[in-house]
């Protein structure tokens, strides 16, 4: 680390370079990162506070609202555990 900050289009270089290397031929914008990270942390059981604060939010409300989206996996999981209270109350 050169404890500076680096310049916007050297990141930007370096994002487009691992993006190739990858195989991603669609343009993911390098914030994104933020998103899909705040929503695979949260969707594999880190609690929304360690997260927001990972993120330097000021709220896990402002992470939640803004950098997470639910995905097929977690709908998938939140109608197992609401069909197995269901099977049990009834």
């Amino acid at each position: 680390m050169t404890g500076r900050m680096f310049d916007p289009d050297y990141v930007a270089g370096i994002h487009k370079k691992l993006l190739k290397q990858a195989g991603i031929e669609e343009h993911v914008r390098f914030h994104d990162l933020r998103g899909t990270f705040a929503t695979l942390t949260l969707q594999n059981g880190v609690d929304p506070k360690t997260v927001f604060r990972m993120l330097g939010h000021h709220s896990a409300e402002f992470t939640l609202d803004v950098y997470t989206n639910v995905t097929k996996d977690m709908q998938k999981e939140t109608a197992g555990k609401i069909g197995g209270f269901m099977a049990e109350v009834m």
